[in-house]
């Protein structure tokens, strides 16, 4: 299983992905800001419509516009 958590520079995506990574489970930490946990660093969360092969999407990233949100998730649904 690969997961892909956003907002990993924040303090529940911190310790969520922590989490995932005792349980040995892969996962892909994204965050607009370059931390510890950052294995993909994003201008704009709609570019993590475009990672591969990903089983699960956990949306932790505070965002200042719903549009991008919208966008998101429609199009990772609709994948």
């Amino acid at each position: 299983m690969k997961v892909v958590i956003t907002g990993v520079s924040g303090f529940i995506g911190t310790h969520l992905i922590k989490k995932f990574k005792r349980k040995n489970i892969e996962v892909i930490g994204v965050s607009r800001k370059e931390t510890l946990n950052v294995d993909y660093l994003v201008k704009s969360y709609k570019e993590v419509v475009e990672l591969k092969n990903i089983d699960l999407l956990i949306h932790m990233a505070d965002t200042n516009s719903n549009n991008n949100i919208d966008f998101i998730e429609t199009s990772y649904v609709n994948k």
